[in-house]
């Protein structure tokens, strides 16, 4: 199943899930960037939306 596309291995080389991450009732994924900042794709009704979102 695709979930989403967009998300290169060598960018995004750890990727997981932790359910509902902004409270909107949709699963989200995290994940950490190859120079370890960490950032979260936002889920929609459509799929996974491919920008990633970092925090402060």
């Amino acid at each position: 199943m695709r979930i989403g596309s967009g998300i290169a291995r060598a960018a995004y080389p750890v990727l997981g899930s932790s359910g509902d991450l902004t409270g909107d009732g949709l699963a989200d994924l995290w994940a950490v960037t190859a120079d370890g900042k960490a950032v979260a794709f936002r889920g929609s009704a459509a799929g996974l939306d491919g920008t990633p979102v970092s925090g402060g």
